[in-house]
């Protein structure tokens, strides 16, 4: 296996650069993330547990209505006649 890509020194050698040339970054990356989930915890700490449940199950209930497809009302047919079976 000579031909095989050196993947794992690529990222090793990127590792080191980014651990070198960094300056703070990550670790105010980190900050800046740790003070929104923080923040978002306050707000749902904040709010009786009924709205918590109303947003989560509203959250939820957006999410598969647009995008599985899946839905209570029944499609509408693009034939008239009622279907009889497959396709002969």
């Amino acid at each position: 296996m000579h031909d095989a890509l050196p993947l794992g020194q690529w990222v090793s050698q990127f590792l080191n650069f980014v651990l070198a040339h960094d300056n703070g970054t990550l670790e105010n990356l980190g900050k800046v993330i740790g003070a929104f989930t923080e923040a978002i915890e306050a707000v749902l700490v904040a709010l009786p547990d009924w709205a918590v449940a109303g947003a989560i199950s509203a959250i939820g209930r957006g999410a598969s209505a647009g995008n599985s497809g899946c839905s209570a009302r029944p499609r509408s047919s693009s034939s008239s006649r009622p279907d009889s079976g497959p396709p002969p």
